[in-house]
């Protein structure tokens, strides 16, 4: 059992970097718990025999270990940022657009979000183009649907954007094309370099809490691909509590 276990960890940390030591045993647990009962096992040794032959179940089961967290104008201010560089650089971005990434995008609410804020602070759709990534099939479809309950905006959201970029239909708010047009999205692993966005460089990259849960050596391979994606003067966003894992040779 727990040969098992420990080896469906490392398959964990190997395909999406995920370390059981710092999310918790217990979330480790919970949605082992949630595939066993889907498979109808109650032996982990069978389902790790499970996971070994059918790649379908590990595609499940990593969609079910990715934590997607994430609601409309979660810590606003670097879109101020974004927007004051935009501004304040109008030659810089005429005829070559701001590119912004969103890594792990979450089911969209993030890059819809910076699209909103820009479009209503009147610049330009032609003055950006954002990239919006990640690793859950899942995730990424619900954000192309682009449809959202009221859990997606916790009351942060201003009602003018509300207004002006929704359409409430049965209780569900509808993000409108205007701003569909201003984001592409794709499936990414971060630790994978070749699935990562490479035709352009990136002026701003919000990868905001999702260092959180690498250990220290995923963590460096993390920040090495993403300082490869970005331009020498582009800026990264991380969450809060992840500065102290920042490569001082890599980011000033």
């Amino acid at each position: 059992m727990d040969t098992s276990l420990n080896n469906i960890k490392q398959l964990l940390k190997r395909e999406i970097g995920l370390d059981a030591s710092t999310v918790g045993e217990a979330t480790i647990q919970k949605f082992l718990g949630q595939r066993m009962r889907a498979c109808k096992l109650d032996n982990i040794d069978d389902y790790y025999n499970l996971l070994a032959g059918d790649h379908n179940e590990l595609s499940a089961l990593l969609e079910t270990a990715v934590i997607p967290e994430t609601w409309f104008f979660r810590d606003a201010r670097p879109y101020t940022i974004i927007l004051k560089t935009i501004r304040d650089n109008p030659l810089k971005y005429a005829n070559n657009p701001c590119n912004i990434l969103s890594i792990p995008c979450s089911t969209g609410e993030e890059p819809y979000t910076i699209a909103m804020y820009l479009l209503q602070e009147s610049i330009p759709a032609t003055r950006f183009r954002i990239t919006a990534v990640d690793i859950s099939q899942q995730a990424l479809a619900i954000a192309l649907q682009g449809s959202y309950g009221n859990n997606s905006f916790r009351g942060r959201t201003d009602q003018k954007y509300i207004d002006r970029f929704f359409s409430l239909t049965n209780s569900q708010y509808l993000i409108s094309d205007q701003v569909r047009q201003c984001i592409s999205f794709k499936r990414v692993n971060i630790l994978d370099i070749n699935t990562l966005p490479q035709d352009q460089l990136y002026d701003f990259i919000l990868c905001r809490n999702l260092l959180i849960y690498f250990d220290v050596k995923t963590k460096f391979l993390a920040f090495n691909n993403l300082h490869k994606i970005l331009k020498d003067d582009g800026v990264l966003f991380i969450g809060h509590s992840e500065f102290g894992a920042v490569p001082i040779n890599l980011f000033s």
